[in-house]
């Protein structure tokens, strides 16, 4: 029923050009590529500059606040994963009506900031940095996993009765967590659950996924 909700408002709604910039990999952009699909938006990609290009664009005042990613919507350009993730989720739909729903949405989105750590495990680290990081991680992960199965409502999302963009938040760093440690969500069904209901929510995610 929310996924029918959501295409008729965003066939209702003009469609900004989008145009990430980021790195080509899994990472703060996840859940806004989710939103996205989930309403039949249609955005474009850019990969990041590396190296001296990078330095040069950075000093000449092209990315705000020197970092990625960033968003463009025709032609305005906005930085800051939060940022970025509260704005695609208006233009979505993703964003609850109610303020106190707001605010709760944003309390768990910047909760599911604290397994961000699993990103520079599956995206970066090897050897001797990655051995020690991920011990790290996994001392601090049962306790997390632990606040957000007690979070989650009676609907089986983390706020009211429908997906906001914090479940998307949420299925991104589970997932990242399960590609640390494969078991890392044994004991937690409710977790599990969670996941395949963000995951198979609307034709879009699962295609994207």
């Amino acid at each position: 029923r929310a996924a029918t909700t959501l295409r008729r408002m965003s066939s209702a709604v003009r469609q900004p050009k989008i145009t990430l910039t980021y790195f080509p990999l899994r990472g703060r952009l996840e859940s806004v590529k989710m939103m996205l699909c989930a309403a039949n938006f249609k955005y474009d990609e850019v990969w990041a500059p590396r190296g001296k290009e990078w330095i040069e664009r950075r000093a000449g005042g092209e990315f705000p606040f020197d970092q990625l990613p960033v968003v463009d919507f025709d032609g305005k350009r906005l930085a800051q994963s939060g940022a970025i993730n509260r704005h695609v989720a208006h233009l979505t739909g993703f964003m609850p009506e109610d303020p106190w729903d707001q605010a709760l949405a944003g309390q768990a989105f910047d909760a599911t900031q604290e397994l961000e750590g699993a990103m520079p495990l599956v995206n970066l680290l090897t050897g001797d940095r990655h051995a020690e990081m991920r011990a790290k991680f996994m001392k601090r992960l049962p306790r997390r996993l632990d606040n957000f199965a007690r979070a989650l409502g009676p609907s089986g999302f983390l706020v009211g009765e429908r997906l906001s963009y914090a479940d998307f938040g949420l299925h991104f760093v589970l997932d990242l967590s399960t590609l640390v440690e494969p078991s890392a969500l044994q004991g937690h069904k409710e977790l599990v659950a969670f996941s395949e209901r963000v995951a198979n929510s609307s034709a879009g995610v699962k295609e994207y996924m």
